[in-house]
């Protein structure tokens, strides 16, 4: 299942694109609120966990207070960064720990 449609079938929460002004065919950015709840936090946490084990590249996430930012980075580029092998599940929770 496409993770956008995993995020809105097993959450309430609503994923949003910010779109490029001169191309808005094209996603700058994906971004989804936050929840305030520490167990609906986790289901999203398990969520992205889980589709970035199954995706072979990167599911890159930046948390704000509100807002989680994400982007998709595929396997060729995730290797020339060399970040395919940072432990994101490691980083995500150490983000998120303290919310």
């Amino acid at each position: 299942q496409p993770l956008v449609e995993r995020i809105r079938s097993e959450t309430e929460l609503v994923p949003l694109a910010v779109l490029f002004p001169e191309n808005p065919k094209r996603a700058g950015a994906m971004v989804v609120p936050l929840p305030q709840a520490k167990a609906e936090l986790h289901a999203l946490q398990t969520i992205f966990i889980e589709s970035d084990h199954a995706f072979d590249g990167v599911i890159l996430r930046a948390y704000g207070n509100h807002w989680m930012q994400f982007e998709l980075m595929d396997a060729a580029t995730a290797q020339a960064s060399e970040i395919e092998n940072w432990d994101i599940e490691e980083i995500a929770t150490d983000q998120t720990s303290g919310s």
